[in-house]
């Protein structure tokens, strides 16, 4: 009886396997490919995220105009002569200061003067967008002084 069994329990075995009853299908390929495909996808997509993010943060951020910065970020202070501070067209004002060159003014800029806190109010500027600001605010100094 014993060996019977074993004959019979072998033989629907192989009826099973080849007629396809059971089957592995949690191997094939396609369900392999629906399991880890949302994986994948979301995955991809974060990644590239952040690779963007960080790609955009590590950047060069386009130059801004000295007259933009002067509009944006001195203009609170020069505009007005907060703090003593030389405004825009304040010609006697910015004379002492353009004797000493751009350079000593970024380089004043850079550090603070009097109340002005290093780089005045603009933490992100480069020096080039400093000297930008400082050539715009002291060229309208000249063109003032030389239209009058």
């Amino acid at each position: 009886m014993k060996g019977f069994t074993r004959i019979l329990l072998i033989a629907s075995t192989s009826l099973v396997i080849s007629t396809g009853i059971v089957q592995a299908t949690h191997m094939s390929d396609e369900k392999i490919h629906e399991r880890t495909a949302p994986v994948a996808k979301v995955t991809t997509a974060k990644m590239a995220a952040m690779a963007a993010a960080e790609e955009a943060k590590n950047a060069a951020p386009a130059v801004r105009t000295g007259e933009a910065i002067y509009g944006s970020m001195c203009i609170s202070c020069h505009g007005t002569g907060l703090a003593n501070a030389p405004k825009l067209h304040d010609t006697e004002a910015w004379a002492p200061l353009l004797e000493g060159g751009i350079d000593a003014l970024v380089s004043s800029a850079k550090t603070g003067k009097n109340v002005m806190p290093p780089m005045g109010t603009c933490g992100d500027c480069s020096d080039d967008e400093l000297k930008s600001a400082i050539e715009y605010m002291s060229s309208n100094a000249e063109k003032t002084e030389a239209t009058n």
